[in-house]
């Protein structure tokens, strides 16, 4: 994993997963100028308002996503409808960055830093954004614009990390392993 500082605003990082084929080169590129743009975006939230983005969780999130993202790509569609397992579906964001579509569902976790665990409940929400991509078949996505060349699903979980909580006991509560 490779962290590092960007704009001065605490360690950051991207991990990628990619399985090979023709968005295996673009989709890393546009992750990177993305993450660039999103914490610029979350320090300009924070100089206005004096309060993180990612606090509030998910809901929150789209304050600082949507500019980001319309920064790394060409057009950015939030809350895109798609069909999902030949039903009518929702996607949390359609990118067209050049000749390439990303399908993006944006999910929200928080860890402890001085544990090594991620919690069940933030492994259930990452599973539920693959899964939430996986009921789109290739083809519709393809269809969403003929023109373009390269689909990639991307599942994108914002997990920030606290070092301790002024409730200890809602934590053990949420299965979080409490700081000692």
């Amino acid at each position: 994993m490779n962290w590092q500082t960007v704009y001065g605003a605490g360690k950051t990082t991207v991990i990628k997963t990619t399985l090979g084929g023709p968005a295996s080169i673009a989709a890393p590129k546009f992750l990177d100028e993305f993450l660039l743009q999103f914490v610029k975006q979350c320090n300009k939230y924070y100089k206005a308002t004096d309060d993180i983005p990612f606090t509030y969780r998910e809901l929150q999130m789209h304050s600082v996503m949507l500019p980001a993202m319309d920064r790394a790509a060409d057009a950015v569609f939030v809350e895109q409808p798609i069909n999902k397992n030949g039903r009518a579906g929702r996607l949390d964001y359609l990118v067209l960055s050049s000749n390439q579509v990303y399908l993006i569902e944006l999910k929200h976790g928080w860890m402890a830093y001085k544990t090594d665990k991620v919690t069940e409940s933030v492994q259930n929400k990452w599973e539920d954004a693959v899964n939430s991509l996986k009921q789109i078949a290739w083809k519709d996505a393809f269809d969403i614009y003929p023109s373009v060349k390269t689909v990639a699903k991307i599942s994108l979980m914002v997990t920030p990390m606290y070092e301790e909580s002024k409730h200890p006991k809602k934590l053990r509560g949420k299965s979080y392993v409490p700081d000692t």
